[in-house]
Order: C-alpha cells, then sequence, then structure tokens
C-alpha cells in the first residue's frame, strides 16, 4: 500500500488532508491509522482486511490525492484476489481508467466519481462479473458506454456530468435488471428515451436529464 500513497502524493512531495506519511500534517485520531506508519497496513486510513490480512477494502474518499489513476490501480492488481471495494471519489486523481481494471477480478464497487479523470471506459470491466456499483460521475470522460458493464449483479450506476455520448446498450435493460439507481445526466446521450427502463421493476433513483433523449419515459416507471 505504500506505493498507493507515493503515487498520490508526488511521490511523497505533497501530502493528504488525513493520516498521510506526515503526522505534523496529517491528522490522525490514532498513529496507527497513518499511512506508512509502523503498524500493520490493515490498521491504515480507509483499509479493511480480511481474517486473512488480505486487503478487500480501500476507501480514501476526500483526502486530498492527486496523480495519475491509471498508475495506481496498475499497482493494485496485485490484490485483485481479495479486493472488493475500491473508493477514490472527490480527489484530485487525473489520466484515464487503465484496462488493468478488469483484472480485479473480485471487486463488487468501483467509486472514481468526483476526480479529473478522462478518456473512455475500456471494456475490460466486463471480466468484473461481482460489480454492484461504478460509479465515475463529475469527471471529464467521454466516448460511448461499453456493454460489458452491465453485469447481472449490478445496482448502482453512476455516469452524470460527463461528456458521453451515443445510445445507451440494450444490455442495461436485459442483462442488469436489478438496477436501483441511474445517474446518467448532464451528458449528450440521445436517442428515443428507451422502452426498457420499464423492464427495471427494482428502480429507486433515475436521473436522464440534461441529455438529447426525445420522447417520454415508459409507464411502466410510474406503476407501484
Amino acid at each position: 500500500m505504500s506505493t498507493l500513497y507515493f503515487a498520490t502524493t508526488n511521490n511523497g512531495q505533497t501530502t493528504w488532508i488525513n493520516c498521510g506519511a506526515d503526522a505534523s500534517t496529517s491528522p490522525c485520531s490514532s498513529e496507527s491509522q497513518r499511512f506508512l506508519s509502523s503498524s500493520s497496513e490493515c490498521d491504515w486510513l480507509g483499509i479493511t482486511c480480511n481474517g486473512s490480512g488480505e486487503i478487500t477494502n480501500i476507501d480514501i474518499r476526500e483526502n486530498g490525492l492527486a496523480g495519475d489513476v491509471s498508475v495506481i490501480i496498475k499497482e493494485l492488481v496485485s490484490l485483485s484476489s481479495s479486493l472488493e471495494v475500491l473508493r477514490l471519489s472527490i480527489n484530485a486523481l487525473s489520466s484515464t481508467i487503465p484496462t488493468e481494471i478488469g483484472q480485479l477480478s473480485n471487486l463488487q464497487s468501483l467509486f472514481l466519481n468526483n476526480n479529473n479523470l478522462v478518456g473512455t471506459i475500456p471494456t475490460s470491466p466486463e471480466n468484473l462479473s461481482k460489480l454492484t456499483t461504478f460509479s465515475v460521475g463529475n469527471n471529464g470522460m467521454d466516448g460511448t458506454i461499453p456493454s460489458g458493464i452491465f453485469h447481472p449483479t449490478l445496482r448502482n450506476l453512476d455516469l452524470d456530468d460527463n461528456n458521453f455520448h451515443g445510445t445507451l446498450p440494450s444490455e442495461m435493460f436485459t442483462s442488469s435488471l436489478g438496477l436501483a439507481n441511474i445517474d446518467i445526466g448532464g451528458n449528450a446521450f440521445e436517442g428515443t428515451v428507451p422502452k426498457g427502463f420499464g423492464n427495471l421493476t427494482n428502480m429507486k433513483l433515475l436521473y436522464i436529464q440534461n441529455n438529447k433523449f426525445v420522447g417520454t419515459l415508459p409507464p411502466e416507471l410510474f406503476v407501484s
């Protein structure tokens, strides 16, 4: 995990808001939480491990992280058999999501929203068969949406406020019928509002505003 710290601090030249390597400028509730401290990395900020000491959850949201997200994800590939949650939201990470994201085969939740990411969503998340949450909203990404992200397990989809375009993949309405929360507002999606939204009977939240859709939502969405 030390490589993650150096990759997000310009090789240690800057520090995080909380629990960076410099304890004098990065306060923690306890010394053991500080990254690069002598304690087990399972005690470090935002790190959760299983009973075998394998990292299952990395949650370092809103902590002043900067740097190339592709470097970070490539460094995390060694955790592919254990990592279930990766939450790096509300930071200043840049660059593109690398294809190596698809090697995190046990990943269930991916939160990269509210950063400075660009480029397209790679096709490799088609390998993430346990994925329940895919969140990349509020970045500067573009391109079309690959059909492979729509696994039967997917429940939460956040793509809002990017530059995505094109039509929505049909797999969204045939493969991911358990979708409950969808935010695709603030993009350039186009075409007729898909009737397939009516297939998503578990829908709780749906935001599609500020796109180029035409037509109306299917009436099935309004049946209680």
